[in-house]
Parts: C-alpha cells; sequence; structure tokens
C-alpha cells in the first residue's frame, strides 16, 4: 500500500466514487476505477525500483537508462506491481466510503485495463450474516425451572 500522506485515490482530480451492489447473502461487489494518471505514475515509480535492481549487458546494476530496461523487462510483471501498489488501498478507500464491514478477502476482477484510459476493477466480498436470536430470554428461563 504506497499512498503516502494519507492521500485518497481520486478519480479524475475528484475523490474515488465507488458503486456498490448488494448481491444475496450480504455479498457486495464494489466498482471503482483508477485513473491513468495514477497507473502511470505508479508505474514509472516501479519501473525505477526494478531499474536500479536490474543488470544488463553493457551496463553496470542499476546504471541503465529506464527507457533501455523496460525493453528488456515483462510489461506485465511491471503492471502487477502496478497493481500491487494501487489496488489495496482504493479498495480499503470504497468499503470505508460505503461502511462495509467484509469478513473475507475480496475476489478482484479486472473489468478494463487498456494502456492509456483508466482502468475498471469489480471487487466482491461479503459481510457476516444477520443472526436472529428470536425469543430466548423465554427458553433459557423454561430451562432453569
Amino acid at each position: 500500500m504506497s499512498k503516502k500522506n494519507n492521500q485518497q485515490p481520486t478519480t479524475n482530480n475528484q475523490p474515488l466514487t465507488a458503486k456498490l451492489t448488494w448481491l444475496p447473502s450480504k455479498t457486495f461487489e464494489l466498482e471503482f476505477t483508477l485513473t491513468w494518471a495514477e497507473v502511470k505514475e505508479s508505474y514509472q515509480k516501479n519501473l525505477k525500483a526494478v531499474a536500479g535492481k536490474t543488470t544488463l549487458k553493457g551496463f553496470r546494476q542499476g546504471k541503465a537508462p529506464l527507457d533501455v530496461v523496460e525493453k528488456n523487462l515483462d510489461k506485465g510483471k511491471l503492471y502487477g506491481l502496478v497493481l500491487e501498489d494501487l489496488l489495496p488501498q482504493t479498495y480499503f478507500t470504497a468499503v470505508k466510503q460505503h461502511q462495509l464491514k467484509p469478513i473475507c478477502e475480496p475476489k478482484i476482477t479486472a473489468i478494463k485495463t487498456e494502456e492509456g484510459i483508466d482502468w475498471t476493477f469489480k471487487a466482491t466480498a461479503c459481510e457476516a450474516p444477520e443472526v436472529k436470536l428470536g425469543d430466548y430470554e423465554k427458553a433459557i428461563k423454561g430451562l432453569k425451572a
């Protein structure tokens, strides 16, 4: 979770707005968006971090230009680091926004992840089920007698 200084994720310079949909059995879906600016910023940060640990032929470790390192790395792995960086805090913010109390880790599904445009995700999780005890005090009193 790399959002420093308690910054909230934003969408188009506005606070994150996640769409909440309730499903049966206290299960919910949150749909939220990561702006391309956030993704690109995190990508560059992770690229610099990986480049500092990468050794390429003809360069000392960490001294290769970023564009050369980027050409020799798997973009999928870099975008994986971006998601590890952005998704936890964005999900946490969406849960807090809707005052949810999930009891399990979410299943996160990518809806749209194309370069150059905002990325959209759907997180599915659940809250604790409601327990209805009924008139338990009467039943207990009957047992004491």
